[in-house]
């Protein structure tokens, strides 16, 4: 119906140039639209990717800062046995 309504209005000679035309930009519409999508689809996989990251960033700190912890309490614990070594041999001996 739309077609012949076309063909009457616009005539038999310009309805062929006018459908190529209408081809043609319907496929940049198509094209655009696409690359849009892909773009945004784009943006999205980046904004993951950012946030995911970030959040590896954080978990990796703060493991450091737990091994930072340990070594220190390690370091303390391995120290203890020369301390308490020293403190017998500087006390007098009262039990024989």
């Amino acid at each position: 119906m739309i077609v012949v309504v076309a063909l009457i209005v616009i005539g038999p000679e310009k309805l062929p140039k006018l459908a190529r035309t209408y081809g043609l930009l319907y496929g940049r519409v198509q094209r655009y639209v696409s690359d849009i999508k892909q773009d945004m689809e784009r943006e999205v996989a980046l904004d993951h990717m950012k946030k995911a990251t970030a959040e590896a960033q954080q978990k990796l700190l703060a493991f450091q800062s737990r091994m930072v912890t340990l070594e220190g309490e390690a370091e303390l614990v391995s120290e203890l046995p020369q301390q308490e070594a020293n403190a017998l041999a500087q006390t007098p001996e009262t039990v024989q």
